[in-house]
């Protein structure tokens, strides 16, 4: 029997690149201290550390433009693996700047993109490789979304730490 998770599978080259994107709009302004994530590990991957980026995006092509910030935390590889082969855990990215290390500012209206970024990743393969869980079936949308319920469609599971501001 084959198991399967809900996520997407990353290459080694995909583990150290920007081409896994999240695309997001904030909906209005807001200071981020954090997005939280989940990671799917399946066997024993090579990386070290697994840390989140935000990339402006490119509109003519919707990919990951320039680099903008990168979480001030990295989650160690060690405390990623679990027993059970497709283990997911729930992964805390903070986003720390300035003298009261408040978060970092992002302009509602504006598209972002988040990438997570294995450091060190080498020989992924079937059988050992990370996965970024997918919110599936989208609850928000299920009715009014043609295709978010499609599970080769529907976005990763973010979830943020905001404080509204007037930036």
């Amino acid at each position: 029997m084959s198991w399967e998770v809900y996520g997407r599978d990353y290459s080694t080259a995909e583990a150290t690149g920007k081409t896994i994107i999240q695309p997001i709009d904030m909906g209005r302004d807001v200071i981020v201290k954090a997005f939280r994530t989940w990671i799917i590990v399946v066997g024993d991957p090579t990386f070290t550390e697994v840390s989140m980026r935000i990339y402006s995006h490119n509109s003519a092509d919707g990919s990951a433009g320039k680099l903008l910030h990168t979480s001030s935390n990295t989650i160690a590889k060690a405390s990623l693996l679990e027993v059970e082969n497709h283990a997911v855990k729930e992964c805390y990215f903070e986003f720390l700047s300035g003298a009261n290390q408040d978060g970092i500012a992002l302009r509602g209206g504006v598209d972002y993109n988040l990438n997570l970024n294995f450091v060190g990743a080498s020989g992924w393969s079937s059988t050992s490789h990370c996965a970024w869980r997918k919110a599936w079936p989208d609850p928000v949308y299920s009715a009014a979304s043609v295709g978010y319920n499609d599970l080769l469609v529907a976005p990763y599971m973010i979830t943020s730490v905001i404080a509204s501001t007037d930036i």
